[in-house]
């Protein structure tokens, strides 16, 4: 489930599967990495092996995710709390305020509980903006 939700949030920040060419150009073709892969295209042109593991990973949230949704003029919303047993909750709301949408309109909500607050605020985040790619705003 992480590993799906992570490719489809990369995939939706325009990160790509890299080619040869662009890992390595002018290099002999290698038949044993053309079916590992040749990393990943980063939006920025860099090529990495890996994908930036979102779900778990606020930083990367913020750095890859946060401006596209900024840049259509919606607003997150966050709030988090412990409870009373220890144990954290955390929820993320995408409102609309563009063209699309009535202003103020509640376009994805998501929540997650647990006892790490960082993960399952990065969780919920993802969750929330998955929500938001099944709508295409």
């Amino acid at each position: 489930m992480a590993d799906d939700l992570n490719r489809k949030l990369a995939e939706w920040a325009r990160f790509k599967s890299a080619t040869q060419e662009e890992y390595s150009p002018g290099s002999i073709p290698q038949p044993d990495m053309e079916k590992r892969g040749w990393g990943f295209k980063y939006p920025d042109g860099r090529i990495k092996w890996y994908l930036p593991n979102f779900p778990f990973s606020l930083d990367a949230i913020f750095k890859w995710l946060v401006p596209p949704i900024e840049g259509k003029g919606l607003t997150l919303s966050y709030v988090s709390f412990q409870q009373a047993s220890g144990r954290y909750y955390a929820e993320w709301k995408i409102y609309g305020e563009n063209d699309q949408v009535k202003c103020g309109e509640l376009l994805a909500k998501a929540w997650q509980e647990g006892t790490d607050l960082a993960e399952i605020t990065a969780l919920a985040l993802c969750k929330a903006i998955e929500q938001l790619i099944d709508k295409e705003v």
